[in-house]
């Protein structure tokens, strides 16, 4: 069946005003992973290492001695081994086993409050982050909305980069101008991060991969695979091009199959989709590249602190090294991605754009607000979000309180303190994987994971808290008495990391509510970020308390386990029923209930009560349907994106025609499996046209409000309805195209041929009729007579040839149809069906397209009825002149293409388009005076392998112009199935590739490389093109398996080879055989090759 798929056809539909569709090009991708190379830097160099211990020592310069609070810190110790920026490096409150001494203390007395320096740092970490997180709210409403993303990203990068190079003209003097650019740099560079990522859904979404198709064919209802042929099918847009091998353009949701209708999502279960294994897979390959060149520059910057004698200066300097590279590597980013702007916001009462930042914020928090709002609902998002928080905060406290531990307690320098950083990344990094292999050997689950995770994580503050024994500190090593032991901990802390980064984000979107990914996912982020405001301020006044931070560890350990219990308590299997039930109740139509869902007669019924949608169960769905002689039914699921898209839409049109008595109904499949499955109900939305509970048929229109209107109130009418006096301008307005006959009562013939006509053609045009042949001299006709009433052009059209059904068909269709059009969603079925050639105009904005429009006018009238012309929107559509053989990034363009032959014509794009120049190439196409243009891949110089590698330019020589059987698969380098094919379809041209070469030729082209005149809806499309009939070539349609395609070639091919017996007989008389292993045992040896692989297709 076909699956009417938007988001994976080759040419996307821009989803809001402004939407960016061009393909995801290679340097896109490079310009976003070039920013997480640029910018990871920051948080893994300088927050991770550098930046806690250069604050700590710019306030330690500047600091005093507790004891007398007068003595300078850097003047306590002394000696001729010592140079006195060495000596500030060992001065602190360092432990020992006497425990630590109030007069080595160093304070700083900021608005006249005491703060140790180690807790200096931690302040300045904590304010930072709180700033942070205030920011991100504010600004992620500009992160998803207009066109500032990219703006704000350079924006956010250059100030960040910039203000951490300023460290290098820090000195001591002006520490706290140091804090204030700390806490500026790491804001920043939040904000910059929260803006990369709303960039990749965007990324992913018009990813070619994505745009092109590439999925295999989902479960149906029943969780079996869906065996009709070409179920993933070339034309979404409608199925009546099939004619043309282009890709489609537009998705006019038009077809004349019910399953053209449906989009082909599982009811159960819910998979993982190619989008989002894409997301994953550039995000964690952006997370790999960002993670090397920390690691890179890590190294850099401890070389050059080793350098240059590990003082100040050298902190100082490596921060100015770390800013110098997220700048640097900035401006790839800032010169290769494209803007992308998001939906614009709107008012609610006004409809304009609100573009101020006020609106931007109020949005952001609004949307948190009503996220928040409905995580209440969610016991175990709600529990996972309490123990991330926690979990969160425990990570980041725990890595700024050892650096600062190590550095003040241990006496460890920089280039040791970097150190420990590389290995715990390396450690991190080993994690990520190695994680995934422990939880497969011991079956662990993803929460159990988290939970191993957590309890070895406990392991770093209770090792820390073993230096206050009295028996271990008296042995002066273990419990951190001694400096080597901070790197075996930075082991376990990065496969820590590792595998919390790994799990509790896929972790997390198992409870979220389908189709609220972005909501939930923001909401974790700022869980995330938000929480480190708190730890780092705890140990912060610990230590002002205690003087040291070892009696910090007491706190972290507590800090590290209150999120065990609650990660305990989370309940997956009630997560995801809770979460399904939520995204039911957030369908944007609110549709009111009519029934009681089975199972849930607890449940209150919704409070949305002015939906005009009615919501049907099996109990009520025949009654119903009783009820009422016309009725529209949707069957959906609520996690569906496209009934999601599709809700408002089918609201409105609900509310429009209740007054006219037709009631718009909706069925949960996701709750009414059964009553689905009864009404054939393959994939969402399925929408049908129910005359009583047992007849029904698809509904076979736009998926808009004004055509679902339309089409419903053809429906509600009779085929022809009946013209008088009174009612003569109603019916002339009631739809857009009406079509009225005028003839007299007598004339039999011509009012049969018109009732048949208007009984075939009831889903698309409204029809009427009159006898009176006084309205028809009102109207200006004579009986018999047809008049077509249109709201655009000369607005009347009369026709008065023969009264036969295809003459006026063909009249219909032409009067029907402007003269210069505009392509779009509900227009481009009717113009690539018309049976004529289609000129497009492809024009970037509506003033240059409305002028084209007038100016072509002459033209069009010249050659209605040969030719149509039509502009088409550059911006939104433009990929599609790719399919026409022009340049889709130069325009305005000009192209026409002939469907019937599946002939292409672009007009040269280096010449300026004009009427008079485009009247002649028009004249000239009509005349066959201009040779279609052909793309076709250079042909081979040598055929290698048993396969021959067909070419456009190669395909009449190698495929008709013989007197051999050709089997030709067409496929696509991208198709997964064409894949899995090669390896069989090489094993059976090899069974041809001796003694038959002369009679069968198996052979194979790439149709997204080369024009081909066939008709292919799906890849692989394997076609036969016997000898002496190769203008009738025979399709297959049956499993992929060698011996089923021989023997296919041997029923259907002119020479009746068989192949298989040939090969047979050679085996047992124990000759070489050239197919190996043997043919006949290819289904055998080959488990994907069985019959679940028949008529699975990947879409062009």
């Amino acid at each position: 069946m076909r699956a009417a798929d938007e988001t994976e056809t080759s040419i996307t539909r821009p989803q809001y005003p402004g939407d960016d569709i061009r393909p995801t090009s290679k340097k896109e991708l490079a310009g976003w992973y070039s920013y997480g190379w640029a910018a990871e830097v920051f948080t893994v160099c300088a927050m991770g290492s550098f930046l806690p211990i250069t604050l700590e020592q710019m306030a330690r310069d500047r600091g005093v001695l507790l004891s007398d609070k007068v003595t300078p810190c850097s003047a306590t110790l002394s000696g001729p081994s010592k140079t006195s920026t060495q000596a500030q490096w060992t001065l602190s409150s360092r432990y020992d086993a006497g425990g630590p001494t109030v007069v080595n203390q160093c304070v700083v007395y900021i608005f006249g409050v005491e703060i140790n320096t180690a807790s200096f740092a931690m302040y300045t970490f904590s304010v930072s982050v709180f700033i942070q997180a205030i920011l991100i709210i504010s600004m992620s409403g500009a992160a998803d909305h207009g066109s500032h993303r990219k703006l704000l990203l350079v924006a956010f990068a250059v100030i960040g980069s910039v203000s951490t190079m300023l460290f290098l003209g820090v000195v001591p003097k002006i520490y706290m101008v140091g804090a204030v650019i700390a806490i500026i740099a790491n804001t920043c560079f939040g904000a910059s991060f929260v803006l990369l990522n709303s960039f990749l859904p965007l990324l992913v979404r018009h990813h070619p991969s994505v745009l092109r198709g590439v999925r295999e064919n989902p479960p149906a209802l029943d969780g079996s695979r869906a065996q009709e042929d070409h179920s993933d099918t070339t034309n979404d847009i409608d199925h009546g091009i099939e004619s043309t091998v282009t890709s489609p353009l537009l998705h006019a949701h038009q077809g004349n199959s019910e399953n053209a209708e449906a989009d082909m999502h599982p009811a159960t279960p819910i998979t993982v989709s190619q989008e989002l294994k894409l997301s994953t897979r550039i995000s964690s390959f952006g997370i790999g590249i960002g993670y090397i060149g920390a690691i890179i520059l890590q190294i850099v910057c401890i070389l050059v602190v080793i350098a240059t004698n590990q003082t100040t200066f050298s902190l100082r300097l490596v921060l100015f090294l770390i800013g110098l590279w997220w700048l640097i590597f900035t401006i790839p980013a800032a010169l290769w991605l494209r803007s992308r702007p998001g939906p614009p916001l709107t008012t609610t009462n006004q409809g304009k754009h609100t573009r101020s930042w006020i609106g931007y914020m109020a949005y952001a928090w609004k949307s948190l607000y009503r996220t928040a709002v409905r995580t209440r609902h969610l016991k175990d998002i709600l529990l996972f979000l309490a123990a991330w928080f926690l979990l969160s905060d425990g990570i980041a406290t725990v890595s700024g309180t050892a650096v600062l531990f190590a550095k003040t307690q241990l006496n460890m320098q920089p280039a040791a303190l970097g150190l420990i950083n590389v290995i715990a990344m390396v450690a991190g990094v080993l994690g990520a994987f190695s994680w995934s292999s422990v939880s497969r050997v011991f079956n662990l689950s993803a929460s159990q994971t988290i939970i191993a995770c957590i309890l070895l994580f406990e392991l770093v503050p209770l090792y820390g808290l073993l230096g206050f024994i009295p028996a271990i500190k008296s042995l002066g090593f273990l419990g951190l008495q001694q400096p080597w032991e901070m790197f075996p901990l930075g082991i376990v802390y990065g496969l820590v990391m590792g595998g919390l980064s790994s799990y509790c984000r896929s972790f997390f979107g198992e409870l979220i509510p389908p189709g609220n990914e972005a909501a939930f996912y923001a909401l974790y982020a700022i869980t995330d970020k938000g929480s480190s405001i708190f730890g780092p301020a705890i140990v912060g006044i610990i230590t002002d308390r205690y003087g040291e931070i070892r009696p910090a560890f007491l706190f972290l350990a507590i800090l590290i386990f209150l999120p065990l219990p609650l990660m305990l308590l989370v309940d997956v299997e009630r997560g995801k029923r809770d979460a399904l039930a939520l995204a039911a109740e957030l369908q944007p139509s609110g549709a009111q209930t009519y029934g009681t869902l089975p199972g849930n007669e607890d449940r209150a019924p919704p409070t949305d009560t002015t939906s005009d949608v009615v919501s049907l169960t099996k109990d009520s769905f025949k009654d119903f349907m009783k009820e009422h002689d016309l009725v529209l039914a949707e069957f959906y699921a609520p996690w569906c994106g496209h009934c999601k898209a599709l809700a408002p839409k089918y609201e409105e049109a609900a509310t429009e025609l209740k007054g006219k008595n037709i009631p718009l109904a909706k069925v949960d499949c996701t709750e009414e499996e059964d009553l689905c499955k009864e009404n054939g109900v393959e994939g969402y939305p399925t929408l049908k046209i129910f005359r009583g509970p047992d007849s029904s048929k698809p509904y076979q229109g736009a998926r808009q409000a004004d055509s679902i209107v339309s089409y419903m109130i053809k429906q509600s009418l009779p085929a022809v309805s009946t013209v008088t006096e009174e009612n003569l301008e109603e019916i002339k307005t009631m739809d857009k195209i009406v079509v009225i006959g005028y003839f007299a009562s007598d004339d039999k013939a011509a009012n049969d041929v018109f009732t048949s006509f208007a009984e075939s053609q009831r889903d698309n045009y409204l029809f009427a009729a009159t006898s009176d042949s006084a309205i028809a001299k009102a109207e200006g006709v004579k009986q018999p007579s047809i008049v077509l009433y249109k709201d655009f052009d000369e607005k009347k059209a009369i026709y008065d040839g023969t009264i036969e059904q295809e003459a006026i068909l063909s009249w219909v269709k032409t009067a029907s149809t402007p003269l210069v059009g505009e392509i779009g969603p509900e227009t481009y079925s009717s113009y690539i069906t018309a049976g004529i050639p289609l000129a497009y105009i492809f024009a970037e904005t509506k003033e240059e397209r409305d002028q084209y429009a007038e100016e072509f006018k002459p033209i069009a009238e010249k050659h209605k009825g040969a030719i149509n012309i039509a502009t088409i929107d550059a911006k939104m559509f433009g990929a599609h002149a790719g399919n026409l053989n022009l340049d889709p990034q130069t325009f305005p363009a000009f192209a026409i293409q002939d469907p019937e032959k599946n002939a292409k014509y672009p007009y040269d794009q280096s010449k300026e388009i004009n009427a008079k120049d485009i009247g002649k190439f028009i004249q000239d196409v009509l005349d066959g005076k201009v040779e279609p243009s052909i793309k076709s891949e250079p042909i081979p110089e040598t055929q290698e392998g048993p396969v021959t590698v067909v070419v456009a330019h190669s395909y009449q020589d190698l495929v008709i112009n013989n007197d051999k059987d050709v089997l030709l698969e067409f496929y696509a380098p991208w198709c997964g199935h064409c894949k899995a094919l090669a390896p069989k379809y090489e094993e059976l041209a090899a069974l041809y590739a001796g003694d038959f070469k002369d009679k069968v030729t198996i052979a194979k082209i790439d149709a997204t490389a080369n024009d081909v005149p066939d008709s292919i809806t799906g890849f692989p499309t394997i076609k036969l093109y016997p000898a002496g009939a190769k203008d009738s070539p025979v399709e297959y349609s049956g499993s992929r398996t060698v011996e089923d395609l021989a023997n296919f070639i041997k029923e259907n091919g002119k020479y009746k080879v068989d192949a298989l017996e040939a090969a047979s007989e050679k085996v047992e008389e124990g000759a070489d055989v050239t197919a190996s292993p043997s043919a006949t045992s290819t289904e055998a040896e080959a488990p994907a090759a069985t019959g679940d692989e028949k008529g699975d297709h990947d879409e062009l």
